[in-house]
């Protein structure tokens, strides 16, 4: 015999941002469980968020109990009565969960989760199409790929993507392929990075003596970190960060780079740690410590490189091993791009 609805037991999930002034909590079936993660790579999702992927939990319909502990900072990234509000914390820039107009279009976020394992299961990727070379796919080919949201098993009065989207800003015309154009959705903050040069090393001789940080002299390097500060503080669980030197920043109107650019704002996650965040959209943009303050760690997702999301004529990305593996939350996961990281670097090895 069916159990009835009323009886049908429920797990309570919940998600924070890092510094614990929003958070969420939601009751789902059990036998939903585990609920479905998507990987998107949206155009849209990349800028809002710094990542080359987001990882986002589609709640079922049948949910219940939410609630909302604090205030959450909103912005729209798509428009009418089936739009996405992406939800975010305002003092640490965590994306927590994202709702809709209606409420009946609401997610969480795969890194603002305060459990992973047996909570969520890796579905897909998503919008794969929109990166122009495959962005994280390539590196986690253990699930399953859509070019955008085509899946027939599931129907688009359930995509959490659903309304007009709301375009980014756009690319400056003056972009060229000596510098490499960075912005994040609204477009509040944006700026330019060059090419390495001796000013580079001189950076690099500082902090790495002994370690290229642009080993063949045209690429920065670039990792995937997934400790539980860049989760928590971003809301996703796999931060893309690549290591440029102040030097070869700038704003867009070609002045040196400073940290009071358009609606950046700070925040110390610990001491001599200060993250930077987009007050409006919500992008993360920059990690910057004190121990080795003229090296910024930039988010990838914010990138506008002409071969698409990785980027990889300008970053030289780190593949064997995923930076603060043993830290991560969804360790099914991280398992799976470690292993990707690994087959492609040694693939590329064979190529060279």
């Amino acid at each position: 015999m069916a159990t009835p609805a009323s009886q049908e037991p429920f797990t309570e999930i919940n998600a924070a941002c890092h510094c614990g002034q929003l958070a969420v909590s939601i009751e789902v079936p059990t036998a939903s469980l585990p609920l479905e993660l998507y990987l998107c790579a949206c155009d849209t999702c990349r800028h809002n968020s710094g990542h080359l992927a987001i990882t986002a939990v589609l709640l079922p319909s049948n949910k219940r109990n939410l609630k909302v502990k604090g205030k959450a900072e909103k912005y729209a990234t798509s428009d009418g009565p089936d739009g996405l509000f992406r939800c975010f914390c305002g003092v640490c820039g965590a994306n927590v969960y994202e709702d809709s107009p209606n409420e009946k279009k609401i997610g969480l976020c795969g890194g603002a989760l305060t459990k992973a394992e047996g909570i969520v299961a890796p579905k897909c990727h998503i919008f794969v199409g929109d990166t122009k070379d495959g962005g994280m796919r390539d590196w986690i080919p253990q699930i399953p790929a859509w070019e955008a949201w085509d899946s027939p098993q599931v129907g688009q009065d359930e995509v959490a993507h659903a309304g007009d989207f709301i375009p980014r800003a756009k690319v400056p015309e003056s972009s060229l392929a000596e510098k490499l154009h960075c912005s994040c959705h609204c477009g509040g903050v944006q700026f330019d990075i060059t090419r390495p040069n001796k000013e580079s090393r001189k950076v690099e001789a500082l902090y790495h003596p002994k370690k290229r940080l642009c080993p063949d002299g045209k690429r920065y390097i670039a990792i995937v970190c997934t400790c539980n500060a860049c989760r928590q503080c971003s809301g996703y669980d796999l931060q893309p960060w690549a290591f440029v030197p102040m030097v070869n920043m700038e704003k867009p109107d070609g002045n040196k780079m400073d940290f009071n650019l358009g609606t950046l704002k700070a925040y110390e996650s610990s001491e001599g740690k200060t993250r930077y965040f987009c007050s409006n959209c919500g992008a993360k943009v920059f990690w910057k410590g004190s121990t080795r303050p003229l090296i910024i760690d930039v988010s990838v997702g914010l990138t506008e490189a002409p071969s698409g999301a990785r980027g990889e004529e300008w970053l030289d990305w780190h593949t064997d091993r995923v930076i603060y593996s043993g830290f991560a939350q969804n360790k099914s996961l991280v398992e799976m791009l470690e292993a990707g990281l690994k087959s492609r670097g040694e693939r590329t090895k064979l190529e060279e």
